[in-house]
């Protein structure tokens, strides 16, 4: 996601100047000589350190400083009343990789809010020094480094080729960033963070008026200011020197702070940056595009619950995510009537349209800003606007309060049971804000089940595999997503591309189909392949072996081996995955496995073998039961985990001359039917907004003031039970009954053409049946095959008693 705040530049270090007098580097040749563009020409200059900059010397024991690519001075000074930030940074350049990345001097500016001056561009050498900061040097991009992302941020790049740099070199920079922000002009906050790298040096400086209402904070007790008090200023300073540095670990959760952090604000609470964010946002309820819209689903939708499924659904799969911040510098959102009109926004422009909407429905609504990263850990900073990244929208219906991401399509659901945004702390935007809000978690009924049939045959014909997803909650409106973004096509060649990865060879039979409840949120999946190579001959030929695993299950709690773990460990959260492995041969042996049970503090696991000639079936269940391992517990969960591993492998032999009738491995009725079951009304899209801005559409008289729902207001406490339970948790040995029996199946079936306005909508689901018909609740039907085996079974019991009387018959008779 887009930063919505962009955070102030404090923390992008780069290099400083020192005592020795450089000499200029030569000229720049004049195919390398790129002109400043005259509109920003007076933000970037060179010039000297301004007075109130302290500048550190670097001495000859620095430059010794043992470690690899080893940061020698690390300086930052920040004045709160000027609103400028000094940055200097001296690396040593041990190797050719650091050379490469580091002779390429690189600073990212906002030319809307910033000036930059830079003071030095040292390579020294020894006792030699050259200054690349040259006029005729710098060249200015604007990269959008963010476009493969759909971020258009409008920043420029400052770019020095530097010449003759070599491994040994020291790379000494700096520069100043004057700022003016748009919002909060007047306030001051900068956050920084200690590199993990090996560093010598790190100084932090804060100078502002004294008397001015200025907090510090740290995650680390030991870090704690110098103050000083001078001439009515007051200087806050921090110094660490020889930092080993340290490799980061991997897969640590996103809001847990690896490094120490230090921070500087001036805002009293949360509720004055909620203030000040509101007053910034102008509200534009009575713009005609909106109110164009607001009529169309009035006309179409009674209730409130119905408005407000309208609404998300059209912003959700209607309005694409674009974010153009080149104009607002991503902190101030576009006009609702604008992004109607142009079809697309940020999470931002997204969330304040949605209140917008859902007011003028008579719905009470705010927008909510998260972390996307930090969740929980961002209340762990002094109020700043720049703490969050996203934006998320709560509002209330039948007495019951949402939260929902705008900006995340093809959500299935109602308004009342879409899974909740996972954010667990925000700050909401409205009246009556005082502090950060929490954002409980529903019950979602998030749920994947893998199906994984596997007919294996010896006697010189390809064995095949079947292959049946059921997916519900989250995990639905992920494959659902993959569906529509890449397209039928390309979704199944990945599909075969995995499949083949297993087991090489693979090859698909038929074509991919779905079946896709949107209303329930529920999506059917079924493919079927031919395997090539999935048995492999024992040494004398006798016997063919194979292996197969869990994968779903290993993709879930596989670890990285390491040394003794510093940070907690990020854990699938919420995950409920049912991975079942059926084998179908005729010479099938009746040792695959064993029934387990393992349960620990992260997830609880469990796996059962059923098994009868010609048949086995291995059903591996797992539920993850927090969002992180402790490091503290993570030696202990390694042992769960290696407990659990063995059990995920089925391995075995068959004899030669095993197979499978063909009747049972055909790719015909991959899906199963569905059966009856109750389900919301189907929405159809607002008519009359496909074309917000069409002129033949005519201009709705303005909604009454008096109709508009105010922002939704805050709660000191959110009552147990307000977000409402979707359905009962998903129990381990159940799954949804709606996808689990056959039915009518269009194969393909397809999606309708791309539209220009955003990726192509999924098929609409099958008309829904009413779930009363089910007589004994959702339960799994047997299938053909298995009642064919029962009907054969029991003939060949009644066979064996027939033949038995008349055994005995005739032993009676001759005995007799």
């Amino acid at each position: 996601m887009e930063s919505t705040f962009a955070p102030p530049p404090a923390t992008d270090f780069s290099p400083g100047p020192d005592a020795l007098t450089p000499e200029p580097a030569p000229a720049a040749a004049a195919d390398t000589i790129s002109v400043i563009p005259a509109q920003i020409a007076e933000q970037i200059t060179i010039g000297p350190v301004a007075a109130w900059v302290i500048e550190r010397p670097l001495d000859d024991a620095a430059r010794q400083h043992k470690g690899s690519n080893p940061v020698l001075l690390l300086d930052g000074q920040h004045d709160a009343g000027r609103q400028e930030s000094y940055v200097r940074r001296v690396t040593r350049l041990d190797t050719i990789s650091a050379v490469h990345q580091a002779s390429q001097w690189r600073l990212d500016f906002d030319p809307a809010t910033q000036r930059i001056t830079i003071h030095s561009l040292l390579v020294r050498r020894g006792d030699h020094s050259v200054d690349n900061a040259q006029p005729d040097r710098l060249r200015v991009l604007q990269r959008e480094s963010g476009l493969e992302s759909l971020i258009l941020h409008g920043r420029l790049t400052i770019v020095v080729i530097l010449e003759d740099v070599r491994a040994g070199d020291i790379l000494d920079a700096s520069y100043t960033v004057h700022s003016q922000e748009r919002i909060f002009p007047e306030h001051f906050c900068r956050l920084t963070s200690v590199l993990s790298c090996a560093l010598r040096d790190f100084h932090w400086r804060v100078c502002f008026p004294t008397g001015r209402a200025m907090r510090w904070k740290s995650n680390d007790p030991k870090l704690t200011p110098a103050i000083r008090e001078e001439q009515g200023a007051t200087e806050w300073s921090w110094h660490l020197e020889n930092l080993p540095g340290s490799e980061p670990e991997p897969n640590v959760p996103g809001w847990h702070f690896e490094n120490p952090w230090i921070q500087v604000a001036d805002f009293a609470s949360w509720a004055e940056v909620a203030s000040g964010l509101v007053a910034a946002w102008p509200e534009e309820l009575q713009h005609p595009e909106v109110l164009r819209l607001i009529a169309s689903i009035t006309s179409e939708a009674a209730t409130p619950a119905l408005r407000a499924e309208r609404v998300l659904t059209f912003l959700q799969d209607e309005i694409r995510y674009l974010s153009v911040d080149t104009e607002l510098g991503g902190q101030i959102p576009a006009s609702p009537g604008v992004v109607l009109k142009r079809g697309f926004g940020d999470c931002k422009d997204k969330s304040f349209l949605a209140a917008h909407l859902l007011r003028l429905l008579g719905i009470p609504t705010r927008p909510v800003l998260v972390d996307t990263e930090l969740h929980q850990s961002v209340g762990d900073y002094l109020p700043m606007p720049g703490a969050f990244n996203h934006v998320i929208v709560e509002y209330e219906v039948d007495g019951r309060r949402r939260w929902i991401d705008v900006t995340l399509p093809y959500q299935g659901g109602s308004v009342l049971s879409r899974p909740t945004a996972q954010f667990k702390l925000g700050l909401p935007l409205g009246p009556g804000v005082e502090d950060l809000e929490p954002i409980p978690s529903d019950e979602s009924n998030d749920g994947l089940e893998l199906r994984e049939t596997f007919f294996l045959d010896t006697s010189g014909r390809a064995s095949s595999l079947r292959v049946q997803v059921t997916a519900t909650g989250r995990e639905a409106e992920k494959w659902r997503r993959s569906l529509a973004h890449d397209g039928v096509e390309a979704f199944a060649r990945q599909r075969e591309l995995f499949y083949q990865q297993l087991f090489a060879g693979t090859q698909r039979v038929g074509k991919l189909e779905w079946q896709d409840d949107r209303a329930h949120n529920e999506l059917v999946l079924a493919e079927a392949f031919d395997l090539r190579d999935v048995l492999f001959p024992t040494p004398d030929g006798k016997f063919f072996l194979f292996r197969f695993r869990a994968h779903a299950i290993q993709s879930v709690l596989g670890f990285f081996e390491s040394g003794k773990r510093r940070h907690p460990w990020e854990m699938r959260f919420p995950c409920r995955i049912r991975h079942i492995i059926e084998m179908d041969s005729s010479g099938l042996s009746q040792n695959l496995g064993r029934n387990a049970h393992v349960e620990a503090k992260a997830f609880r696991f469990s796996c059962h073998l059923e098994q009868r000639s010609g048949m086995s079936s291995v059903t591996y269940r797992v539920q993850v039961l927090a969002d992180h391992v402790p490091a503290k517990e993570f030696e202990e969960h390694k042992e769960k985990v290696r407990e659990v591993w063995p059990l995920t492998i089925v391995m075995g032999q068959l004899p030669r001359g095993s197979t499978v009738p063909w009747r049972n491995r055909a790719p015909e009725n991959l899906l199963p039917r569905r059966i009856p079951r109750a389900a919301p009304p189907s929405l159809a899209q607002p008519s009359g907004t496909a074309e917000p801005g069409s002129r033949a559409a005519t201009d709705p008289a303005p909604v009454p003031s008096g109709e508009v729902a105010p922002p939704l207001a805050s709660r000191a406490s959110l009552e147990k039970g307000s977000v409402v339970p979707r359905r009962d948790k998903l129990a381990p040995a159940r799954f949804p009954a709606a996808v689990l029996e056959r039915g009518d199946v269009k194969r393909p079936n397809p999606l309708p053409p791309p539209r220009p306005s955003g990726p192509p909508p999924l098929p609409t689901a099958p008309p829904p049946l009413d779930r009363s018909m089910l007589s004994r609740g959702p339960r799994r039907p047997r299938s053909q095959r298995r009642q064919r085996r029962q009907r054969q079974h029991l003939y060949f019991l009644i066979a064996i008693a027939i033949g038995t009387a008349l055994l005995l018959f005739m032993v009676y008779f001759l005995l007799s």
